[in-house]
């Protein structure tokens, strides 16, 4: 595992080791990346630190809470059809079936919750939100491949894309489109 952080660091990702919760493992601090081999030899994973850390990344998280991430991940690479062909952006599935569409631009912004769909909850008895698409920004980081049950389907982790900043907008905007949550006055 450690052969992989050394590879992704290389490229400019900054790693962290992580637990099977997905939480930082066995780290005081996280922020910078942790670059040294006996911080790997007992986690369970890897985590990419977005932001400035890595070159400006910014992962969109596609959750997979209502088992319906394959399908939103779809329609949205529909509606950003021109964005999509245009460069390479890498996709990653997660452990839950979720997925992880990854770039690099200019302007990014911290962690940003774009899209909440209501649910039930039986002990509250009222409605929330939970979340459907959301952004690993600044100070955020995500879980990736070779973690268990993580892989890349769609281009390469080591060759994340620079993208416009309007491009990016877009895509940000396009994902609040899949929003059915308003929050209660």
């Amino acid at each position: 595992m450690f052969r992989t952080v050394q590879k992704y660091n290389d490229k400019g990702l900054k790693c962290l080791p992580v637990g099977a919760d997905k939480s930082p493992f066995n780290v005081n601090t996280w922020k910078g990346g942790i670059l040294t081999e006996s911080s790997y030899k007992e986690c369970f994973g890897i985590g990419i630190i977005c932001g400035k850390d890595s070159d400006n990344l910014e992962c969109i998280d596609f959750d997979n809470h209502f088992g319906t991430a394959k399908e939103v991940l779809t329609e949205f690479i529909e509606l950003v059809k021109p964005i999509y062909d245009k460069y390479p952006l890498v996709i990653e599935q997660s452990m839950s079936g979720g997925y992880h569409l990854l770039y690099r631009c200019d302007k990014i912004e911290g962690n940003q919750k774009l899209a909440r769909k209501p649910v039930w909850d039986e002990k509250k008895h009222k409605w929330v939100s939970d979340i459907l698409i959301e952004t690993r920004g600044e100070g955020g980081y995500f879980v990736c491949d070779p973690t268990p049950k993580y892989k890349v389907v769609r281009n390469d982790i080591l060759n994340i894309p620079h993208i416009l900043p309007e491009d990016r907008d877009e895509l940000i905007e396009t994902c609040k489109q899949f929003n059915e949550w308003i929050d209660p006055i």
